[in-house]
């Protein structure tokens, strides 16, 4: 079960950079791994889980590589989602530090945080971010859906009310949330070949 792979990502204040990307201070971490797999070899994708919002947080998973980013998007009043649509496009850009990540033969599966059921009242600016980091994914991959945050919990770590910040406490939550988003990707991934 991926739930079980958590506990091999540990992420190092000390090795975190810092950099100007398009006009965005971004912040990046390559996590230190306990073992090699993070998740089953078998697998062979990338992926990736999306924290959305003004204030976001990125996680780029593999069967050899662990990355987290977060940062935040320019303040625009009107169109955040082109902000979050820009930055995406940016980040597979050839000019991207994770250029040949992306590039790479392997499946790509994104799953971007989509919102609370339990949310009364719609967060319209939030949505549009959210869209836009959704849609500039979809612009290149095929695999890209909403998860839930309380699907992503339970599939990354077991239990719905575990959060990533719960567990990667000295990083940036939305950073932390964003790795259990890519856990979760990870699960859908995994589980249409046990499936199969």
């Amino acid at each position: 079960m991926i739930n079980t792979y958590s506990g091999a990502i540990h992420l190092d204040l000390g090795k975190r950079q810092t950099l100007d990307f398009g006009g965005v201070k971004l912040h990046y971490i390559k996590a230190d791994l306990d073992r090699y797999l993070v998740f089953p070899d078998s697998t062979g994708a990338i992926c990736v889980g999306v924290d959305p919002g003004i204030h976001f947080g990125i996680t780029i998973l593999s069967h050899f590589y662990v990355g987290v980013m977060w940062g935040a998007l320019p303040h625009l009043d009107q169109f955040p989602g082109v902000e979050a649509i820009n930055f995406v496009h940016r980040m597979l850009s050839n000019e991207s530090p994770w250029e040949m990540i992306f590039r790479s033969g392997v499946a790509k599966v994104i799953r971007v945080e989509g919102p609370a059921y339990r949310e009364m009242v719609g967060q319209p600016l939030l949505e549009q971010v959210r869209f836009g980091f959704a849609y500039g994914f979809m612009q290149m991959f095929k695999d890209v859906s909403y998860m839930q945050p309380n699907t992503a919990r339970y599939r990354a770590f077991g239990h719905g009310t575990k959060a990533g910040k719960d567990i990667w406490v000295n990083v940036d939550e939305n950073a932390a949330d964003s790795i259990g988003l890519a856990l979760g990707a990870a699960y859908d991934y995994v589980s249409q070949f046990e499936r199969a």
